[in-house]
């Protein structure tokens, strides 16, 4: 579908790829980084539904360094299945 400049998601199937928060700007950005919910704006207004998963308090410094402002929303904390441990409400 994004060969097409579609920025939905497949209603059946498909590839779901995450937005690299260093390659926009400004990288904090209120949003899921999954690609249809950022570029369609799904979570822009719902701050409490998004997760920060570079905690640094969780020992992955790297990740924070690298990833900083990664957010993804409780759904996608879910399938990806990451712990609480990795994951902070980003508001």
């Amino acid at each position: 579908m994004r060969f097409s400049n579609t920025t939905t998601n497949s209603s059946c199937c498909g590839i779901e790829s995450l937005v690299n928060p260093n390659l926009i700007t400004p990288p904090d950005q209120a949003g899921s980084y999954v690609d249809y919910l950022f570029w369609n704006q799904t979570y822009i207004s719902q701050c409490t539904q998004l997760y920060n998963v570079t905690n640094p308090a969780a020992g992955n410094i790297g990740l924070w360094d690298e990833f900083r402002f990664f957010k993804l929303d409780f759904d996608h904390i879910t399938k990806y299945n990451i712990t609480s441990e990795y994951a902070i409400r980003s508001c």
